[in-house]
């Protein structure tokens, strides 16, 4: 059954409609539980041209935060109502799955060639930028780190020549795990969003997604209880070594905290130890099961994965890049549900923060 059901004529013009379905939920075979999936809109052609028309005249997000987000705002008027509704219930109803994709958003008419160093693009317009934007307002604030990417509120992720052997989005040719996004911070995401520009030739990058629930329902009650005990240490992510000097460690934490109803999750496959051999056994028995409920996802230009970092692990699959101007690009964002935690971290500007 369908948790939710948002009807296509629900539209607020008639220049402006969407269709909005859920993927329901697949059996795992042979275990008798079931497993989300995520949910899918996707805006018809006139939908797509009336924002794409407005987000044409956004400010750039780096030459002024302020004015791009007062643009960002004002864009949502031209959202439909079925995907504001969409929106609101993904971010409100604890049941919701753990991602939801957007298919049919506009980019920009000249998309200009992928930056080769993931720094910022040549675009003369920001239409994706502000799409991003606009719908990243609706679960809180955008914000950015000092020490990654040079503090760009809204990052491009490409895949960097010379680079292919790192486990971040830099890398290409190795498995990039599953992993929460920034699991090393205590200030972390509670969304991440990714918008497609140009998908890598063949559609071999695959974004992996996977609900910590979905997985904790395959594992025994020792080994979930296990996961909730302090006894596992994550490494700072590779975007962040270079800035640290060296490889940072958290402290000890559990992996698995909140109700087992509604589980959270904090881990990042591509650098964790367990400080037991039985945390090491339930890790891997964790590990196990996430790959048994995770989906792909290779994001096309105008497509855009919304992850709730808190309940969902994410990573890439590997595939062979090619670089240059028509390389594989994604714009990235992240968003906090507030910004009232991380006050004392704040960086030389508004919604900049040290790690």
């Amino acid at each position: 059954m369908k948790p939710y059901s948002i009807s296509s004529s629900m539209s607020r013009s008639s220049a402006v409609s969407l269709s909005f379905a859920s993927n329901g939920a697949q059996t795992l075979s042979g275990t008798g539980q079931t497993r989300s999936r995520f949910w899918e809109v996707e805006l018809e052609p006139e939908a797509r041209a009336w924002l794409g028309h407005h987000a044409a005249s956004a400010p750039s997000p780096h030459a002024d935060f302020l004015r791009f987000s007062v643009a960002c705002c004002r864009l949502t008027a031209c959202l439909p109502d079925p995907l504001l509704m969409a929106l609101i219930l993904f971010r409100t109803q604890a049941e919701a799955p753990g991602a939801m994709l957007i298919k049919g958003l506009p980019l920009d008419f000249d998309l200009a060639p992928t930056p080769a160093d993931g720094g910022r693009s040549d675009k003369g317009t920001f239409v994706s930028e502000a799409v991003l934007g606009t719908i990243a307002h609706f679960f809180g604030d955008l914000y950015s780190y000092a020490t990654e990417k040079k503090g760009e509120i809204i990052q491009n992720i490409v895949p960097v020549a010379n680079r292919e052997l790192k486990r971040s989005n830099e890398g290409s040719f190795a498995d990039f795990l599953l992993h929460t996004e920034n699991a090393y911070f205590e200030f972390r995401p509670d969304y991440l969003l990714l918008l497609g520009l140009r998908a890598d030739e063949g559609g071999k990058a695959a974004t992996t997604v996977a609900y910590a629930k979905d997985a904790l329902g395959l594992v025994s009650d020792q080994v979930t209880t296990t996961l909730r005990m302090p006894l596992y240490r994550i490494a700072a992510p590779d975007s962040f070594l270079d800035s640290h000097g060296g490889r940072d460690w958290s402290k000890s934490t559990p992996l698995i905290s909140g109700s087992p109803q509604h589980p959270e999750a904090r881990v990042n496959f591509n650098g964790i130890t367990a400080l037991t051999p039985a945390a090491a056994m339930a890790l891997g028995a964790f590990q196990e099961a996430l790959d048994a409920v995770t989906m792909k996802v290779v994001l096309q230009p105008g497509e855009l994965l919304i992850i709730d970092n808190r309940k969902t692990m994410h990573g890439r699959t590997p595939f062979k890049a090619t670089f240059g101007p028509q390389a594989r690009w994604l714009q990235r964002a992240y968003v906090r549900s507030t910004l009232w935690h991380g006050r004392e971290k704040v960086a030389g500007r508004p919604n900049l923060f040290d790690a």
